[in-house]
């Protein structure tokens, strides 16, 4: 079972107040449409792509997309990460997304469960979408994720906001829904 992580950017955060997202981002010009080699989503429009040689290699699976906020404060940067790995048998994506946060709640540290919204992606596939605040490692600050899974094929897509503490992450859902396999 592949433990989604925040990777480079486990202390992340802060866009600032004015480009908070919500739900109206995803259809306005506050968002930008990405096109990966094997993925379509939206992401916030002022957000980049991370620099392939700033990412460290997860225990498994591979980094595919990695976006962060152009903002920094208080040595901190939003982020999201998908990472790719192969299924040996056939589950759901709700299945995956809830099997893949038993392990995360196991393995970080601080974690405190906030939530958990079903997420209706594009093509009508659903996974939990999990929220809470946790320490990724003993040198990492105290941060809110949103995690969930989105299987495609004999493929699995783990999904991974870092976020502020104060963050409200309805907000980010739209951006996760958008997702789509190529």
């Amino acid at each position: 079972m592949m433990v989604m992580i925040s990777i480079f950017f486990s202390g992340c955060s802060l866009l600032p107040s004015s480009s908070t997202p919500s739900s109206a981002w995803v259809n306005s010009a506050n968002a930008r449409g990405v096109t990966g080699a094997v993925f379509t989503l939206s992401i916030p429009a002022s957000w980049e792509s991370a620099n392939k040689h700033d990412l460290p290699t997860p225990r498994y699976g591979t980094i595919v997309g990695a976006f962060v906020s152009s903002d920094i404060s208080a040595w901190t940067v939003e982020n999201l990460v998908i990472l790719r790995d192969d299924l040996d048998t056939i589950i759901s994506s709700k299945r995956y997304a809830d099997l893949n946060h038993v392990q995360t709640a196991r393995n970080y540290l601080e974690y405190t469960f906030l939530g958990q919204t079903l997420l209706t992606f594009d093509d009508g596939d659903t996974a939990g979408a999990y929220t809470f605040e946790a320490r990724y490692n003993e040198t990492t600050p105290r941060i809110k994720y949103i995690q969930t899974a989105k299987v495609c094929g004999r493929n699995v897509y783990l999904l991974n906001f870092s976020l502020a503490l104060d963050r409200d992450t309805a907000a980010y859902m739209p951006f996760l829904s958008s997702f789509h396999c190529r």
